[in-house]
């Protein structure tokens, strides 16, 4: 019975996204639980030149994942990061290289 009760709430906590295309890379970015700024990079892996990067937010009183922003992107993004220290300064800044290193930040209304 414990066992049971044990699997059904694992089972609750698994949330999926079904992304559109191949996922080649993904960051995670848990800002902390203020205000469930829990934010997902996603970058595809096409073999033609129509690459896309999703910013995804990861709701997890609602426990659902919302697509933020898309970027297109000519070459697969091979690395997809957030700031490494968002606990100094959060800024939503964020990066990719494919062809070229990137940099963006995510203002807040969801326009890069």
């Amino acid at each position: 019975s414990d066992l049971s009760d044990q699997q059904s709430s694992e089972n609750q906590s698994v949330i999926s996204y079904d992304s559109p295309w191949k996922v080649y890379s993904i960051d995670w970015c848990n800002y902390g639980k203020q205000n469930d700024c829990q934010r997902l990079l996603l970058s595809s892996y096409k073999e033609d030149y129509s690459n896309v990067i999703q910013i995804l937010n990861f709701n997890e009183r609602s426990g659902t994942i919302t697509k933020i922003e898309e970027i297109s992107a000519t070459y697969p993004p091979t690395k997809v990061m957030w700031t490494p220290n968002p606990h100094i300064y959060h800024t939503d800044l964020f990066a990719y290289s494919g062809d070229y290193l990137r940099i963006y930040r995510l203002a807040e209304g969801s326009s890069i």
